[in-house]
């Protein structure tokens, strides 16, 4: 049960902590982005063409137009900044999911290992007390033989005998339905 308990601990590779991380991957990027809309912009354009008439090419007919152009964004900074701010805020509320997501993955993943170890335990007493009831059914089935019990003695230990054989088995069920959640929690089984 240890090792599932590091295992647990180790959430990482969970999807939903993933989708978080690459969330915040996507804030980080509109933080630069949004910061990157402040600084002034150099933009050059060349234009080659021909204004040549039926398709007759010459020296005279080819031109080339080169411009350029700079954007200062002088009236935009406070809105800029605003937007990288709001980024930030994104960015730190993404971060507060992921670890909260991630402290509430630990959670169940630790309750899950619990509940197993329990059923476990629980198992393994209602293996003991099955031993015994059906040492008592032994014990009395021998003594009816050779007429040292009673018929309603018997009777009582075959009764008990098959109580604990029932009370096994839906421990056994509960013991595997506590190991599902566990494989449930840890996510052990990829899905594609």
């Amino acid at each position: 049960c240890y090792q599932l308990l590091t295992t647990a601990l180790r959430i990482e590779n969970r999807e939903e902590i993933k989708a978080l991380e690459n969330a915040s991957q996507l804030y980080q990027s509109a933080i630069q982005l949004n910061k990157s809309s402040g600084r002034p912009r150099l933009n050059g354009i060349l234009d080659l063409g021909s204004q040549a008439s039926r398709w007759q090419f010459n020296d005279q007919s080819r031109y080339f137009l080169l411009a350029l152009q700079l954007d200062i964004p002088l009236f935009t900074a406070s809105r800029v900044k605003m937007k990288v701010e709001q980024s930030r805020l994104d960015l730190r509320q993404n971060e507060s999911r992921k670890e909260y997501a991630g402290k509430q993955l630990k959670i169940a993943a630790t309750t899950a290992i619990n509940n197993l170890s329990s059923a476990l335990e629980s198992l393994k007493a209602r293996e003991k007390q099955m031993d015994a009831a059906g040492a008592y059914k032994r014990l009395t089935d021998k003594g009816y033989a050779e007429g040292v019990t009673t018929f309603i003695e018997t009777i009582d230990a075959r009764t008990q005998w098959m109580q604990s054989q029932i009370t096994y088995k839906i421990q056994v069920y509960q013991t595997l339905k506590a190991a599902a959640a566990v494989e449930r929690e840890l996510a052990l089984y990829p899905i594609d």
